[in-house]
């Protein structure tokens, strides 16, 4: 299952980068997603007829920045592109050394079935 169109959708919708895998931009502010588990789910005929997949959506941005508006378009667009959210995290990513809160991870799951 190719997802790549549908997750262009969160660069257009939120206006940040969105990368598979890493981002090698320079936004401190982006987008970038992976395949969590993918899979055949229905079977007729002695063939797959759908195809389920769960991909993880991490928003990465400054530990100070307000990113509650963004919470709600990832997940608006995400649900308007057949996406199911099965769940959310929030990660907060430190630099033990210094002390300090370096940045915020947002981790969302969401899952996909589309016919084969």
């Amino acid at each position: 299952m190719n997802v790549d169109d549908k997750m262009m959708k969160l660069a257009e919708a939120t206006g940040y980068p969105v990368a598979p895998g890493i981002y090698k931009g320079s936004s401190d502010k982006y987008i970038i997603y992976t395949t969590e588990d993918e899979r055949p789910e229905l079977y007729a005929d002695d063939d797959d007829q759908t195809e389920e997949a769960v991909i993880q959506v991490q928003f990465i941005c400054p530990y100070d920045f307000d990113y509650q508006d963004v919470k709600k378009i990832i997940k608006r667009t995400m649900k308007e592109q057949g996406f199911t959210l099965e769940s959310f995290r929030e990660i907060i990513n430190t630099d033990p050394a210094k002390g300090t809160k370096e940045g915020r991870s947002l981790v969302f799951s969401f899952n996909i079935m589309e016919e084969e």
